[in-house]
């Protein structure tokens, strides 16, 4: 939002809604194969995760605009932290295929399953917690990271 209190209530509904989704990627993690979880890699992304949780408990939910400051910090630390994630869990994979050889292909399936719901929802989260902290720049023509007057068709029609 452009305006510090549409910030502000954004913040409070960030607050609210980032440590469950943070957790639920924590539990869905947890639920892979092969205690896969448990594994350097997967399982580092697993105590970053409850971590993260952790961190936005930890602080309380803003009601003023003087509370932003800190929210912002914790949010801005998740999503930088957020980065190496992808070659973590790749290496904790790349392990358990190594270890398992052709009898990786009998719990793939459901590692795919897992893994590509928890990317899918690592993108919903990073975008939520993106639009929140680029909303602090009121960068004319943007509303966070969505361009107000964008239009799809002359977009696809350009590329």
């Amino acid at each position: 939002g452009k305006c510090p209190e549409q910030r502000l209530e954004f913040a409070k509904f960030l607050h609210h809604e980032l440590p469950i989704r943070i957790s639920q990627r924590v539990m869905e993690l947890t639920k892979l194969p092969c205690d896969l979880a448990l594994r350097p890699g997967v399982g580092d992304v697993v105590r970053w995760y409850a971590q993260y949780a952790r961190d936005f408990l930890a602080i309380k939910c803003p009601e003023t605009l003087d509370d932003l400051p800190e929210f912002d910090k914790t949010c801005m630390n998740v999503f930088s932290n957020h980065t190496e994630i992808i070659v973590y869990i790749g290496l904790g994979v790349h392990d358990l295929r190594m270890e398992l050889g052709e009898r990786y292909d009998i719990v793939q399936p459901e590692i795919d399953r897992v893994l590509n719901h928890f990317f899918m929802a690592r993108i919903g989260m990073r975008f939520l917690m993106q639009h929140y902290l680029d909303s602090r720049e009121n960068k004319e023509g943007f509303s966070g990271i969505i361009q107000e007057q964008m239009n799809p068709v002359k977009v696809c029609q350009a590329a």
